[in-house]
């Protein structure tokens, strides 16, 4: 018995733009914040963290450590529920300062959705899972 290949579509998507899938269409942004009360005497490990905020699907990883003027410049691409986000940062050369980089995709279809967070040199950080009803 012939069966037909399943294809998902992959769409990569970019800071502030957003992308129509059939009738969807998802709205990808991203930026960071400084930390809040850090101790830099005993500085905390850095976590992914992922949640559903006004309907959107919202990832961020704690307590990155780059230059103060670094900017945050993620590549993103999502797969059926499925998000990837490549963390990157175009360079800075001011002292190093703690950031919470963060990635909002608008619009998510319902079902269970698994983010996996890879580092600048392509390491894989972490993954979460987040069922959007």
């Amino acid at each position: 018995m012939l069966t037909r290949p399943t294809f998902l579509p992959i769409f990569t998507l970019t800071g502030g733009f957003g992308l129509s899938a059939c009738s969807t269409k998802l709205d990808v942004s991203w930026e960071a914040q400084g930390c809040e009360n850090v101790d830099f005497n005993d500085l905390p490990e850095s976590e992914l963290e992922v949640s559903l905020e006004d309907g959107a699907l919202v990832a961020r990883r704690t307590a990155v450590f780059m230059p103060s003027d670094a900017v945050f410049d993620p590549g993103t691409s999502v797969t059926g529920t499925d998000l990837r986000i490549d963390e990157a940062w175009l360079d800075g050369e001011a002292g190093d300062t703690c950031f919470v980089p963060t990635v909002r995709v608008e619009n998510v279809e319902s079902g269970d959705w698994t983010v996996i967070w890879y580092l600048q040199d392509g390491t894989a950080f972490d993954n979460a899972k987040l069922t959007v009803d």
